[in-house]
């Protein structure tokens, strides 16, 4: 099945960006060129937005396709680890992967936390970034609870100095 329609619904806004500043946990619109030169869209949630294993020559994005990736598995793995806000664009949603990245592999990720639990969900995919021909990142809407959990009353202008200078203590 497709879940492409039900992830467009929740896209709130979009801009075009460059595939060399994207973040972990950022969810793009994209255009992707196969090695057979077929050009694709694709919704993606980045898992490692640049690696290049050694030996080879080619940088890639690790990252879950959310066009094979249900709404309810998106937002399971939201509430799990938490939504934030992108380091460049602050006004902008992303699921909070950072942590968890930088402890185990993307690929073993994907195996232990999400394949794990959605076995019927094939969507773990790497991508090379040359192919891709044109980047949007979402500002992405998820349930109000998880929102209000995670990103509390920060309006989206705010977040780093509200927690920087602990405004709410």
């Amino acid at each position: 099945m497709d879940y492409t329609s039900y992830h467009r619904r929740n896209v709130l806004k979009f801009e075009p960006w460059q595939i060399k500043r994207v973040e972990k946990g950022m969810i793009l619109d994209a255009w992707y060129t196969n090695d057979d030169g077929q050009t694709n869209r694709h919704y993606i949630l980045v898992l490692n937005p640049r690696y290049r294993y050694p030996g080879e020559k080619e940088w890639k994005l690790h990252a879950i396709k959310l066009n094979k990736f249900p709404l309810k598995a998106l937002n399971l793995l939201a509430e799990t680890y938490g939504i934030t806000w992108t380091r460049n664009i602050q006004r902008y949603r992303k699921v909070d992967t950072t942590k968890l990245i930088q402890e185990i592999s993307s690929q073993r990720f994907y195996r232990q936390e999400v394949k794990f639990t959605m076995k019927k969900f094939p969507s773990y995919r790497t991508y090379k970034l040359d192919n891709f021909t044109k980047v949007f990142v979402c500002d992405y809407k998820f349930p109000d609870a998880i929102e209000k959990r995670y990103l509390g009353n920060l309006s989206t202008v705010e977040p780093t100095t509200e927690k920087r200078h602990n405004l709410n203590d």
